[in-house]
């Protein structure tokens, strides 16, 4: 199919996992456009979430999974 879905998510696990291409919006900007390979990293989500991270390779789905630090 040639289809496009633009979808707003927070669950930045699930967009990793079902998103081709991934935006950080930042403000009312675009900050990032990527793949989620490209855009979900440790340095980003601190960058503009100030959350701490550790991003793995899941062993079930082989997408990047986001472990939250407190």
């Amino acid at each position: 199919r040639n289809l496009s879905v633009i979808m707003s998510l927070h669950e930045l696990d699930l967009a990793g996992r079902i998103s081709d291409k991934i935006a950080c919006v930042r403000g009312d900007k675009v900050d990032r456009f990527g793949t989620p390979e490209e855009i979900l990293s440790e340095a980003l989500l601190w960058d503009v979430f100030r959350v701490k991270t550790k991003i793995e390779i899941s062993p079930f789905h082989g997408k990047k999974h986001i472990h939250f630090i407190v």
